[in-house]
């Protein structure tokens, strides 16, 4: 697979004709089947990586509440004394 790298000239780095060949280059390369068939590809490898990261996340953010909701918590409560403990395992 080939990649392809576009360059964004400044004002003072390349004539106004430099500037409208780029896109028009452009637009020949990307009309090519084979690229457009690259760039599928790669928009789908992509995706699936953020797909698979955003699995990963809901995936730890689960067992985190899993665990929280399977401590064990007590609460000892000693009016005598007016006073209130928390404690927790």
């Amino acid at each position: 697979m080939k990649v392809f790298t576009y360059f964004f000239f400044s004002e003072g780095g390349k004539s106004s004709k430099q500037k409208r060949a780029l896109p028009a280059l452009a637009m020949s390369v990307l009309k090519n089947p084979k690229v457009q068939e690259a760039v599928v590809d790669k928009g789908l490898e992509v995706m699936n990586r953020l797909v698979d990261k955003q699995l990963r996340i809901i995936d730890e953010a689960q067992e985190k509440a899993s665990n929280f909701l399977a401590k064990e918590v007590s609460i000892a409560i000693q009016l005598d004394n007016l006073r209130i403990a928390n404690v927790t395992s």
